[in-house]
């Protein structure tokens, strides 16, 4: 609805956003080195963004605790 792709609004709530308040050197991004915590969910939010709706897990520092 608001003229951006489901992939550029995760790109944007990601990367762009912990580079515009000076920590994209340690997060928003999945390379080694850096934190992250992560959601699993059923399909691929990239293409819908309702699929971040349908969680499966979280990892929080490394553990699952959900």
């Amino acid at each position: 609805r608001g003229g951006m792709t489901p992939a550029q609004v995760l790109e944007s709530a990601t990367r762009i956003t912990a580079e515009a308040i000076g920590f994209g050197d340690q997060i928003g991004t999945l390379i080694p080195g850096k934190l992250a915590d992560l959601i699993v969910v059923d399909g691929d939010p990239r293409r819908d963004v309702t699929a971040l709706s349908r969680v499966h897990a979280v990892f929080q520092g490394g553990k699952r605790v959900v």
